[in-house]
């Protein structure tokens, strides 16, 4: 099993005091796609959860266009974040490859119609996404993000969102986690992560509700859903 190279650093990244980064010059060769900078943060979640970043050199990388696109850039070493919104009909996809490489590393997004979602971004070893294939028939805008940005929930507590997220617990250990999906559709999919690598924690067609218990070094939990759903996370 890979190890997750992020959780070397996750514990100093969501803690750390807040503030915005500044923007550094990109500046890819990429036909008929946009690229920009940005000195907007990114839209915080509501309290107590937070999605404020911590001081850092690493700048959020813009990128829109439209149609079928692929994008070379240059990242940050270690993990981030990519949030990803597109509007249109038929197939979107994503998919993130290493710089001279034709094998991927995930297929990132792979839904029809309009998406909107936070995904997880070089979590482990040896990965440094420096490209993106895209396929669409509508605009589409992705911001790549450095980990700092991730939304930081602190326990015990209750979050609520809709489709695809990334959330990290920088306070106390987790103990139950308390689901309630019954109002997404399609498939149900959380993940945790924990020094030791990645679990499968639910995967199950919404709508759903249930419990289970959470490994207590458990530090971060990607949600893959479509449509709206809430967590209560306890501790012991």
């Amino acid at each position: 099993m890979k190890r997750s190279l992020f959780l070397v650093v996750v514990a100093s990244l969501i803690i750390a005091a807040c503030g915005v980064p500044e923007q550094t010059s990109v500046e890819p060769q990429i036909a008929e796609t946009a690229i920009k900078e940005t000195s907007s943060p990114v839209p915080t979640a509501p309290l107590p959860p937070t999605r404020t970043p911590e001081p850092t050199t690493s700048a959020p990388i813009i990128l829109t266009g439209s149609g079928d696109s692929v994008i070379d850039f240059e990242k940050w070493d270690g993990p981030g974040l990519i949030r990803i919104k597109y509007i249109g009909d038929g197939n979107f996809s994503i998919r993130n490859y290493p710089a001279n490489s034709a094998d991927y590393y995930d297929l990132l997004v792979n839904i029809i119609g309009s998406y909107e979602g936070i995904r997880p971004l070089d979590f482990f070893d040896g990965e440094n996404t420096a490209r993106l294939e895209i396929t669409a028939s509508g605009q589409w805008e992705i911001q790549i993000l450095p980990f700092a940005y991730i939304t930081s929930v602190f326990l015990p507590s209750t979050y609520q969102g809709t489709g695809d997220d990334v959330i990290a617990f920088p306070g106390n250990s987790p103990d139950l986690l308390k689901i309630d999906a019954s109002q997404a559709t399609s498939n149900f999919v959380i993940l945790s992560f924990t020094p030791d690598g990645r679990n499968l924690i639910v995967n199950e067609i919404a709508p759903y509700t249930g419990t289970t218990i959470l490994d207590p070094e458990t530090m971060v939990l990607v949600i893959e859903a479509k449509g709206p759903w809430s967590l209560e996370i306890t501790t012991k």
